[in-house]
């Protein structure tokens, strides 16, 4: 089976989703608001089309609305890239991989009910911070903690769990 553009329209969205999507990545960095300038700019260009298109007999009218729809997908894989990176740099799952090995202090605030049984206490932390010696980072993610109950022998992290007032 031979892919073609003719023949599926759909590789032609795809195509400009991912062309968005790579121009985000490795063109000039834009931020958000210039992305959502050039939506607008879109949006108005494809008003512009239907009116001026509209009174004659033969018109390219669709043709423009395929071209604008195209330019349409570009803005959306870029805006989404836009997006995905602007959140990536506060996620607690990107933070420096240099964290992991050091003892550090994570505040947050307990999402939902903990379950408790016996043997542990299970509960879900949004965090807000990591404190480190020495200085804070902002993150943003969830977490699941897990706080055994003290065993004889037994080589589980050290746990503090403190409440502040809401």
């Amino acid at each position: 089976m031979r892919l073609a553009f003719s023949t599926h329209p759909a590789l032609w969205l795809a195509f400009c989703l991912g062309a968005g999507i790579a121009f985000a990545a490795h063109g000039p960095s834009l931020s958000l608001r210039t992305w959502g300038l050039f939506a607008a700019a879109v949006v108005i260009s494809s008003l512009a089309v239907y009116v001026y298109g509209r009174r004659r007999l033969v018109s390219l009218r669709p043709l423009g609305f395929a071209a604008l729809a195209l330019v349409a997908t570009a803005l959306a894989g870029g805006l989404h890239y836009q997006a995905w990176e602007q959140q990536r740099t506060h996620h607690l799952a990107y933070t420096q991989p240099h964290l992991v090995d050091q003892r550090l202090t994570l505040q947050g605030r307990v999402q939902g009910a903990a379950s408790s049984t016996p043997e542990r206490t299970r509960f879900v932390l949004a965090s807000d911070s990591i404190h480190l010696p020495g200085y804070a980072l902002e993150v943003d993610g969830r977490v699941q903690v897990t706080v055994y109950s003290p065993e004889e022998g037994s080589r589980k992290v050290p746990v503090t769990v403190t409440r502040s007032p809401a």
